[in-house]
């Protein structure tokens, strides 16, 4: 029986999916990149391509979903708090190496900014219980104190 041109596009698209899929799996490997994705994660109601969950990092392959699906599933890990990479099943077979480095760049510019959220949080929490102190073994004197430090 012949397939419909619309039955081949999708068998192609498959085949091309497929391939990029078991490609970026053998790229991100924890001693190559760095940091550890785990295929076919779920994420709320979706299963990311790979996910790494250090970083809260989303990698998607294009190309069998329909766009309007990819943008839901894109839409609904955005709003669990990750970050999406997507990369068309074309880029990632045509361009691996390519691909890895704007992973790899991704991956480090996010641990550097989550990084920098964690000192943050450590410096209010430290203002915050030093505040705190400061009010609390303070003389009453009747005058209104100013700022965190006034003495």
């Amino acid at each position: 029986m012949l397939m419909s041109q619309q039955q081949a596009r999708r068998a192609l698209g498959r085949g091309w999916h497929g391939a990029a899929e078991r490609s970026l799996k053998s790229l991100l490997q924890p001693w190559a990149i760095g940091y550890r994705f785990r295929p076919q994660l779920r994420i709320g109601a979706h299963r990311a391509d790979f996910a790494c969950p250090r970083l809260k990092l989303v990698v998607e392959v294009a190309g069998h979903r329909s766009p309007r699906a990819q943008s839901v599933r894109e839409a609904a890990f955005r709003r669990a708090g990750w970050q999406v990479l997507r990369y068309s099943a074309h880029e990632v077979v045509e361009g691996p190496e390519d691909v890895c480095w704007a992973i790899a760049y991704e991956c480090e510019r996010r641990s550097q900014m989550m990084r920098r959220r964690e000192a943050w949080r450590r410096v209010e929490n430290t203002q915050v219980r030093d505040h705190r102190w400061r009010v609390s073994s303070q003389p009453q004197t009747g005058q209104p104190q100013t700022g965190l430090l006034a003495a």
